[in-house]
C-alpha cells in the first residue's frame, strides 16, 4: 500500500512540475534561481562539472532524418545535433547542414586559366549521381601562405566515396573526385583545406545529385 502512495504522490508531483514549466514559459534547470528575462531555457552546472549533451548522430543517421518533409518543414530551421563521424557540433539553416567547425580562415581558387572561381556556387561543384571530377582548382589562402607546402586538403565527411587528387603539393592544386552513387537519396561531401601557415582551415561543401534510376 504504502508503494502505490509513493508511485502516485511521485506522479502528482511530476504532473505539477510539468505544469508549471507549461505555465511559466522561462525554465532555469540545475540552479535554484530565475531565468533571466532574456532567456527561455537557462542550464546551469553549479558544480562546473556537467554540460548540454546534443543528440549524437552519424551522417548516416541525420541524413535519415532529413526527408523531404523535414526539409520543406520551417520548423525544423534552427535544430542541432552532434555528429561523431566529424565530431562538430550541426545546424540545419533550412537548406542544409551546416557545421560550426568551420574554420575562420578564407580562400580564393584559381583554375587552369588563373581565374577567381567560387567552388561553393560554381553550377558545376554539383557532382551526377553516375560520378564525376572536379577541378583542377589552386587555393590562395589570405593571406597566402608561404611554405614548401602550403595547404592541407582532405575529405572530413563522405569520404567512402570522394576523393582528393592533389596535383602539385608545392601550390595545392587539386581535383576532387566523387563516386557513382548507387543510392535514391543526395549525398553530400565536407573538404577542408587548412592554411599551414597559420593552421587556421575553411570546410567546403559538395553535393551530389541522387540516383534517380533505382
Amino acid at each position: 500500500m504504502e508503494t502505490k502512495n509513493f508511485v502516485l504522490f511521485i506522479a502528482i508531483f511530476s504532473l505539477l512540475l510539468v505544469n508549471g514549466a507549461l505555465l511559466n514559459a522561462q525554465v532555469t534547470i540545475g540552479a535554484n534561481k530565475a531565468p533571466e528575462t532574456f532567456s527561455l531555457l537557462e542550464l546551469i552546472s553549479e558544480n562546473g562539472n556537467s554540460g548540454l549533451r546534443l543528440p549524437q548522430m552519424t551522417t548516416a543517421q541525420r541524413d535519415a532524418m532529413t526527408t523531404s518533409d523535414f526539409k520543406t518543414n520551417p520548423e525544423a530551421r534552427g535544430l542541432m545535433i552532434y555528429n561523431t563521424e566529424n565530431n562538430c557540433v550541426e545546424y540545419w539553416n533550412s537548406l542544409r547542414w551546416v557545421s560550426l567547425c568551420t574554420g575562420s580562415t578564407d580562400f580564393i581558387f584559381k583554375e587552369e586559366k588563373g581565374n577567381t572561381v567560387d567552388i561553393t556556387i560554381d553550377p558545376n561543384n554539383r557532382f551526377p549521381y553516375d560520378g564525376d571530377t572536379h577541378g583542377p582548382w589552386r587555393p590562395e589562402g589570405i593571406p597566402p601562405c608561404i611554405a614548401s607546402v602550403p595547404y592541407s586538403i582532405i575529405v572530413i565527411t563522405g569520404e567512402e566515396y570522394t576523393h582528393i587528387t592533389l596535383l602539385n603539393p608545392s601550390t595545392g592544386r587539386f581535383v576532387i573526385t566523387m563516386d557513382e552513387n548507387p543510392t535514391s537519396y543526395i549525398r553530400t561531401a565536407i573538404v577542408r583545406i587548412t592554411n599551414l601557415c597559420t593552421n587556421e582551415y575553411k570546410e567546403f561543401l559538395f553535393t551530389q545529385d541522387a540516383n534517380t534510376n533505382l
